[in-house]
């Protein structure tokens, strides 16, 4: 949209003559005082994203006071420095358009503005964003047409000028009412966060030669799908050279929007609240317009304006038409002479000299939008084009219109909205059916027409209710969030006995769990299962009911919701079947291994009964959870591969249950398969992509920083949970979050950053105490006993990780006694609690006996040999532990056996161990691990015993200071791998698999996608391998990639 803050007068119009009267002119200007430090803001925004540091810039304030003006000019600035420019604004009348901001502000929609020229492929990518955008609009084309030809419709008022041949009721002959033919498509959420995916792609790509400005005007009307792209690109935007600078008036404000602006401010976004003008800005301004200072009355007469520029500058316009500003002693003065009583009358007065034919086709005008097509405009008043040229070739010299791509546009909203206004309610009602009708002709999507329909139905109109509905079920396969308000409409509009009611909540039930809205969700089910409603959605009701409260983490409620369900009669035989394995989901959850076992039988047993294969699969699932649990890892395995292959045979991809294919990654990784486990983890992505699902799962994200933990790829850990963490944010969806917190907490200890640390161990016991039970409890209390240990209170940490192994004990969960085993064994002889330690050796080398994993086995050895004391088994537990791919186990055997070799005097034999463990821990960053191994085995390097040999030491981070910190205190120390170029064995799994996608020319972006971290991440890997293999160039690197040989399994490469 062009700058609305134009002013009516130039300098030139002022005669200077005492005391003749200023007059009038018509060319605009733009004001330009009063906003210097904004401005500088905006410049600095722009040079932070030319050094690759992008950011987003919101600009705050009333109607008039200036946004757009700052915008324009940031705008021009940012052209003049080689930016490539995007803008485009949100229309107050599409705010149920699905991405209608956000498209429109990167010039894929009707009304953006763009650089002119476009990139080679940038036009391939745009076309392709505009058909995932697009619907199938035939049906809602057929009921927006039932509904604004309704026969029964009068115009109010009779015939309007400037619409020859309407007159009082007529119209077609109604349409039979009729059902919606439309379904509720699967896989609405995943269809809007595929779209968000593409959009952030784009903006990639288009900055990929340089720097890039996007402007998006009027957010405040924004569509809740916009709102979520922008969260998502609000987290990349920082790693690109992308400034996003976006208005917004103070009201309305959705609750989405309030916690967007919130949540990206925490994150470094810039918030810029424009003020009113004081009396001296306001003083400059009018100096500007009429070229003279002002007199003290003309200053207290424009007082009125309260400092907004606009009003300000249509005063000045009000008085100068009447002739009553004079030049006197030098300054500008006013006459006593009285002005309108408000903005609406300024406007109107400005807009008087145009005649009535005129007026009345601007107020057409604005109902279709502060934006419109000529060709829309032509059909509503129903005037050929020619005839409507002189009107707006006059309105825009008047500077009441201007253009906006290939549309015109309203200066400034408060002149379309004075315009509009000024028809009479039910003349406005009638007058947006009859867009609505010319829209639909146009094929134009529901979301587009959903507002005039809202505007210009009565109340009870069951046309307009039905149309609500249907549209609601159509945009839901691109945005839940929006069909979830197009339903709140239809609720609010649609008689309390209407049939529909109840299957409607049902679905708004539905649209809210999509779109991660679990609490609204979890309310409207709580509601109409309060009451009396309808039986046939019952099941419906409580299945998201429970699908909400565990969807947010109360585990133990949504279990207590599962047993009220199962009681009921109301229930069919598949939605009672689906309760029993949620059931036995929660039971496993909370570790109540017993009961998951008898439900998950249930829900087998009644789903092959209905011959219901997915059900089946979800079940054998949940056994295998329990079998994992137990630590009967094999049985496990079988039982989770069987589980997926059920599944299988049931249904697509996209709405696959994703809960069997995190059990099978799981189990992977506790038999030491961490390559197959990431592998299945990616396959998954890539296949579930393919089909049509590009949005990942938190939990996912959780269990791959699992894998990424254990075999010592940190920084990919803690990528993955950031990811998980901000997905959970987003979605709603908590389960896994206190792992989240708590494997952050784990590797800020290990790292040395104790503030971090404390942080996370915190949130997640925060997350414990609000929610209940959740996964993996114990790495909570592990997270803590850690950092006690570290703070030297160590009987504390023993007590919090004795309590963890009893949890885990009593609930029979034998998985976790290797994880937590050696540490409560060492923390217990610490204090010389003997008999604790002998009980957790004995249960860890029971389980090892068994579950035939290298892990296992090493666990159990570093037990024994911290219980006994002996020199034998520690070496032992070195051989296991390297059969293992999990890094730091192997760190701390090698660190363990080396003091008790240097404890033994067997110096030379302790050197290489502890030589091993510091270059993992280098190698995994852990600043933490390194000081205290080197301050336990300083012995080995005493003055005169080849001093050379050992490395710099790694320093611990300070507190408050950041993993990258850390992580660069860190590489003070050399790699060994680095030290024998050449070897692809030194590369980590994960810069293997970004080398062999390199190999494939796959750029960084869809690797980052592909493998679910970031693109900087991706870089990191790339660099990392390039000195490690001493090449130079991703061309080196690909060649040596593609001679490399590939591991078998599911998902060796990225899919």
């Amino acid at each position: 949209m062009i700058d609305p803050m134009s002013e009516p007068v130039r300098h030139d119009s002022v005669h200077h003559l005492q005391p003749h009267a200023v007059p009038a002119a018509t060319t605009p200007r733009r004001p330009v005082v009063g906003r210097g430090a904004e401005l500088s803001e905006l410049a600095a925004a722009l040079d932070r994203a030319t050094g690759f540091a992008g950011g987003l810039v919101f600009i705050e304030g009333e109607a008039g006071i200036g946004k757009t003006f700052l915008l324009e000019e940031t705008l021009a600035r940012a052209k003049e420095r080689g930016f490539r420019c995007f803008a485009g604004s949100a229309e107050e009348l599409e705010c149920h358009r699905p991405f209608g901001a956000i498209a429109e502000s990167l010039g894929i929609g009707r009304r953006g503005r763009g650089p002119g020229v476009a990139f080679p492929g940038e036009e391939e990518l745009r076309i392709q964003l505009s058909r995932m955008l697009a619907g199938d609009i035939e049906e809602t084309r057929m009921l927006a047409a039932d509904i604004t030809e309704h026969p029964e419709r009068e115009r109010p008022g009779g015939e309007v000028p400037g619409t020859p041949g309407t007159k009082t009721g007529d119209g077609p002959q109604p349409a039979q009412e009729e059902s919606p033919r439309t379904t509720i498509l699967p896989g609405g959420a995943e269809s809007e966060f595929r779209i968000v995916d593409a959009l952030v792609d784009f903006v990639e790509q288009l900055s990929a030669a340089g720097p890039v400005m996007v402007a998006l005007e009027d957010l405040q009307w924004s569509d809740p799908s916009t709102v979520l792209a922008l969260n998502r690109l609000g987290r990349e935007i920082s790693r690109l050279p992308v400034a996003l600078i976006a208005t917004l008036r103070p009201v309305p404000r959705s609750a989405d929007l309030q916690a967007l602006l919130d949540g990206l401010t925490s994150r470094g976004a810039i918030r810029l609240v424009l003020n009113r003008l004081d009396e001296a800005a306001v003083a400059e301004l009018v100096e500007d317009i009429v070229g003279m200072p002002p007199g003290p009355a003309l200053l207290a007469q424009l007082a009125r304006a309260g400092g907004n520029p606009f009003f300000a500058s249509e005063l000045v316009a009000a008085l100068q038409r009447q002739g009553a500003i004079a030049e006197l002693e030098g300054r500008a003065e006013v006459e006593s002479v009285p002005l309108p009583p408000s903005l609406t009358s300024a406007i109107m007065q400005r807009l008087s000299f145009l005649s009535e034919e005129a007026l009345e086709t601007l107020q057409v005008a604005s109902i279709l939008g502060s934006s419109f097509s000529v060709a829309d405009l032509a059909a509503a008043t129903g005037r050929r084009v020619p005839a409507l040229t002189p009107i707006l070739t006059a309105s825009v010299r008047a500077g009441i219109l201007g253009e906006d791509g290939s549309n015109l546009a309203f200066r400034h909203d408060l002149i379309r909205d004075a315009l509009y206004r000024e028809m009479p309610a039910a003349l406005r009602g009638w007058w947006h059916l009859a867009v609505a009708r010319v829209l639909t002709d146009s094929g134009r999507t529901a979301d587009e027409l959903a507002e005039h329909i809202v505007r210009g139905a009565p109340p009870g109109d069951l046309l307009a209710v039905e149309w609500l509905r249907t549209a609601a079920r159509q945009a839901e396969t691109r945005s839940p969030t929006v069909a979830a308000e197009l339903l709140q409409r239809f609720l609010e509009r649609a008689p309390a006995t209407d049939p529909h009611r109840d299957t409607a909540l049902a679905d708004l039930a539905m649209y809210q769990l999509r779109s991660g809205h679990l609490a609204d969700a979890e309310s409207i089910c709580r509601e109409a299962l309060s009451r009396d409603h309808d039986v046939t959605v019952d099941g419906r009701l409580r299945q998201y009911l429970i699908e909400a409260t565990i969807g947010q983490g109360r585990i133990e409620e949504g279990l207590r919701e599962v047993e009220r369900a199962v009681a009921e009669e109301s229930l069919t035989k598949p939605e009672r079947a689906r309760l029993w394995a949620w059931s036995s989901t929660c039971r496993a959850i909370t570790w109540d291994l017993p009961g998951a076992v008898e439900t998950a039988y249930r829900a087998l047993e009644a789903s092959e009964d209905l011959g219901d294969e997915v059900g089946a699969g979800v079940a054998l699932g949940n056994l295998a959870v329990v079998r994992h649990l137990r630590g009967e890892f094999p049985e496990a395995l079988r039982l989770a591969r069987q589980s997926l292959q059920r599944i299988s045979l049931g249904t697509t991809a996209p709405t696959q249950p994703i809960q069997p294919v995190l059990n099978l990654a799981a189990t992977l990784m506790d038999l030491d398969c961490l390559e197959a486990a990431q592998g299945t983890l990616l396959h998954w992505r890539m296949f579930r992509r393919e089909r049509g699902a590009a949005w990942s799962h938190p939990t996912d994200q959780f269990i791959s920083a699992v894998g990424f933990f254990w075999s010592g790829e940190w920084d990919d850990a803690i990528d993955a949970l950031g990811l998980g963490l901000d997905l959970a944010e987003t979605t709603g969806i908590r389960r896994g979050t206190l792992v989240g917190h708590s494997l952050r907490s784990l590797i800020a200890v290990h790292r040395g950053d104790l503030t971090m640390a404390e942080r996370e161990a915190t949130a997640a016991e925060a997350e414990a105490a609000a929610y209940g039970p959740q996964w993996r409890p114990d790495w909570m209390m592990w997270a803590r006993a850690l950092l006690l240990e570290t703070e030297g209170r160590a009987h504390e940490a023993l007590t919090v990780l004795a309590r963890a192994w009893s949890l885990c004990s009593k609930a029979g969960v034998a998985a976790e006694y290797p994880v937590i085993g050696p540490d409560l064994v060492r923390m217990a002889m610490a204090v010389d609690r003997f008999t604790l330690a002998e009980e957790v050796t004995l249960a860890v080398e029971t389980l090892a006996a068994s579950a035939g994993v290298a892990s296992v086995k090493g666990a159990a050895l570093r037990c024994r040999a911290q219980f006994a004391a002996d020199v034998r088994v520690a070496l032992q537990a070195v051989a296991a532990c390297r059969l293992s791919p999990r890094r730091r186990e192997l760190a701390r055997a090698c660190e363990d056996a080396a003091a008790a070799l240097l404890t033994a005097d067997t110096t030379m034999d302790a050197r290489p161990l502890a030589e091993e463990a510091l270059e993992i821990y280098r190698n995994m960053g852990a600043a933490g691990d390194a000081i205290r191994a080197e301050t336990r085995l300083s012995g080995l390097w005493e003055p005169g015993m080849a001093p050379e040999r050992r490395e710099r030491p790694m320093r611990a981070a300070t507190p408050g200071a950041s993993s990258t910190a850390t992580r660069a205190a860190a590489a003070g120390l050399a790699s060994t791998a680095r030290s024998r170029p050449g070897r692809w064995e030194s590369l980590t799994p994960q810069e293997r698999r970004v080398a062999w996608l390199v190999a494939e020319g796959i750029s960084n972006p869809e690797i980052a996608r592909r493998l679910g971290i970031s693109a900087r991440t991706v870089q990191t890997h790339v660099s990392h391998a390039l000195v490690k293999l001493g090449v130079t160039s991703r061309v080196e690197l690909a060649l040596r990639a593609a001679g490399a040989e590939r591991p078998g399994g599911p998902g060796a490469a990225a899919g």
